[in-house]
């Protein structure tokens, strides 16, 4: 009787086993699969938080010219497909007056401020713009800094603008130029500090 007893206990405890184990694998998919959910909302190094495209002018006041004057730059953007946000978002940046002509467009820092689809904001402090010209004539103007306020604060960006070369004729002219117009890029990255 004794060994009828055991091999019963035995047997009780295998299938307690085996009731615990199968538990146990069922726990651990749940986990990696709450695991692998959090790790999809944070973001990623060198993945960007959003990326927008769209179309970008900027006016001059004064018009630039050949002659390097006080000038104060403004840009207003509408982004459309955008990326990891709201479909939409409309920029609008100024720069305190500087220097500038149409051979030394560059402006240095400026703050700006995006307004997205849902009716947030974001504050954009750049640490300058660069200027790059294409032999095609096109111009290349990469804008970087930090998001200061609002949402992403404390992520930074990159803006890029491609635009067509200045037209030289209003260059040379008395009035200059007072607008330029072309493609617009806005990408945000994670605080990664």
């Amino acid at each position: 009787m004794r060994m009828k007893d055991t091999t019963v206990g035995l047997s009780r405890l295998v299938r307690l086993s085996v009731i615990t184990v199968a538990a146990g694998a069922l726990c651990v998919p749940l986990s990696l699969s709450a695991a692998t959910a959090e790790a999809a909302q944070a973001p990623m190094a060198g993945v960007p938080l959003i990326t927008c495209k769209g179309t970008t002018t900027t006016t001059f006041n004064p018009g630039l010219t050949d002659t390097a004057k006080e000038v104060t730059r403004s840009s207003t953007t509408d982004y459309t497909g955008c990326t990891g946000t709201s479909a939409t978002a409309k920029g609008k940046t100024t720069w305190p007056a500087a220097q500038l002509s149409c051979t030394s467009p560059n402006a240095g820092p400026g703050t700006g401020v995006v307004t997205w689809g849902d009716g947030t904001t974001s504050t954009l402090t750049s640490d300058g713009s660069q200027v790059q010209r294409h032999t095609d004539g096109k111009i290349t103007v990469v804008e970087v800094g930090r998001i200061t306020a609002g949402e992403h604060v404390g992520s930074h960006y990159t803006k890029t603008l491609s635009r067509a070369g200045l037209d030289q004729a209003a260059c040379a002219s008395t009035e200059g130029v007072k607008s330029s117009s072309g493609d617009a890029t806005l990408t945000i990255n994670p605080n990664t500090s």
